[in-house]
């Protein structure tokens, strides 16, 4: 079984390469499984329905536009969540786990927002997710692009998931150009401080149409192995 993980900033493009991709896996007869570490709507009950926590907390911070307890809850909730996910996942013994995200990554950026100012908490958090949640993969993927274009693609990711559910979508109130461009820089940041370069592949996605960004990581899965 080979682990692909991808991670990026919010506009980034994760779940929509993560979806092209299981296609193509599917195309190739591949099996694969899915995790989202915000989220565990693949996992198998009680992982699934404790995962809830997560959306609320989310949710809940849109609505009061209060960001640091309600995405601290967030944090936690799915870091401890994601070593069991994970496990159960791996048991399946696909060809390929396809996993949204990482908390370890994830907290490290966030919390150039949440924790900016707090040099002790935004270490004790750090070590916290990469003591629980850091996680091994074959490939990790790190998708990016210019805080200007990623914020045009909430914007209309906004607008679609509005006219297809009929229900508000609210863009988060770290979802601006300072703090997504502080949250961009976290990503590079705890990557760079982790990964190897033989198991990263890089992408930036300014001047990359959706099925351009797919094809280079499909690239990159096939040369695995």
């Amino acid at each position: 079984m080979k682990a692909i993980a991808f991670v990026g900033p919010q506009g980034s493009g994760k779940s929509s390469v993560r979806e092209g991709i299981q296609e193509r896996l599917s195309e190739a007869n591949k099996t694969y499984s899915s995790l989202i570490s915000t989220g565990y709507y693949y996992s198998p009950f009680p992982i699934n329905k404790i995962g809830k926590l997560t959306g609320l907390s989310i949710r809940s911070m849109d609505t009061t536009q209060i960001v640091l307890p309600f995405i601290t809850l967030a944090g936690i909730n799915t870091t401890i969540l994601y070593p069991m996910a994970a496990y159960l996942e791996k048991r399946r013994n696909p060809d390929y786990l396809l996993v949204q995200r990482n908390p370890f990554y994830d907290t490290w950026a966030m919390g150039e927002v949440v924790l900016s100012g707090h040099k002790t908490l935004k270490k004790m958090s750090r070590l916290f997710a990469k003591g629980l949640a850091s996680g091994h993969y074959d490939l990790l993927v790190h998708l990016d692009a210019d805080p200007e274009i990623l914020l045009d693609r909430i914007r209309e990711r906004k607008g679609q998931l509005s006219s297809e559910t009929g229900r508000k979508y609210h863009i988060h109130p770290y979802e601006n150009h300072e703090l997504l461009a502080q949250i961009r820089e976290g990503y590079f940041q705890s990557i760079d401080e982790k990964v190897e370069n033989n198991s990263l592949l890089r992408l930036n996605t300014d001047n990359l149409t959706l099925k351009e960004t797919v094809e280079a990581v499909y690239q990159g899965i096939k040369s695995l192995g």
